[in-house]
């Protein structure tokens, strides 16, 4: 994760751009999947979103692990009592995000392809720090998937 823009103005409105890599990992020999255009990354502090963005719709072979750059663009209201938290994790270098990813895509095997599906993604960070053009460090993570069909 890239920080490009974090910026609080006086009357309380966040203004962030992150860069987010998505990595997706296809292991099988056999199946392919293909991923529709209407996925989404949303990065959320406290349950309040920071930034979002769309994920781009991909076919991903056999075997094949893709790494794709996703460019996230918020602008939230954001009040006294969460700038006061965030100040207080960012001086603790500990700061809990949350990246939601949905991902819409199909399944193929040879000439047969699934019904559309939907991966939801939930994966719980903790960063050292927000500041544009640093080094964003990655301190704990841990994922939740659930697949809906």
């Amino acid at each position: 994760m890239k920080i490009s823009a974090f910026t609080l103005d006086p009357n309380f409105n966040l203004y962030t751009e992150f860069n987010v890599v998505v990595r997706a990992e296809n292991p099988n020999e056999k199946v392919a999947i293909i991923y529709a255009g209407s996925g989404a990354v949303a990065v959320t502090y406290t349950g309040s979103t920071l930034c979002y963005g769309k994920l781009p719709s991909f076919y991903q072979g056999h075997r094949n692990t893709t790494v794709i750059n996703v460019s996230l663009k918020g602008k939230s209201e954001f009040g006294s009592g969460l700038q006061s938290a965030l100040i207080d994790n960012k001086r603790k270098g500990r700061i809990p995000l949350d990246v939601h990813v949905k991902v819409p895509f199909s399944v193929e095997v040879g000439s047969l392809r699934t019904s559309p599906l939907t991966a939801f993604v939930r994966c719980a960070l903790v960063v050292d720090n927000l500041s544009p053009n640093h080094k964003v460090n990655i301190i704990s993570s841990k994922y939740d998937v659930e697949i809906k069909y």
